[in-house]
């Protein structure tokens, strides 16, 4: 019994040691990003609107 407790115990700080592995930093944008070049509108763009769909002309 007491074997078994020190084996869970083990495991489980083993576990939350290797919590933290594999932790990636801040995603680099890809090649030829531009942070200022505005939105190409998308198809269903009306639909999710917060202000409603608009009206066609």
């Amino acid at each position: 019994m007491r074997l078994t407790r020190f084996a869970i115990l083990a495991l489980m700080l083993a576990a939350l040691g290797l919590t933290a592995c594999g932790r990636n930093g801040p995603l680099e944008p890809p090649p030829g990003y531009e942070k200022d070049k505005e939105d190409e509108p998308f198809v269903l763009d009306p639909l999710i609107d917060p202000d409603g769909p608009k009206p066609s002309n």
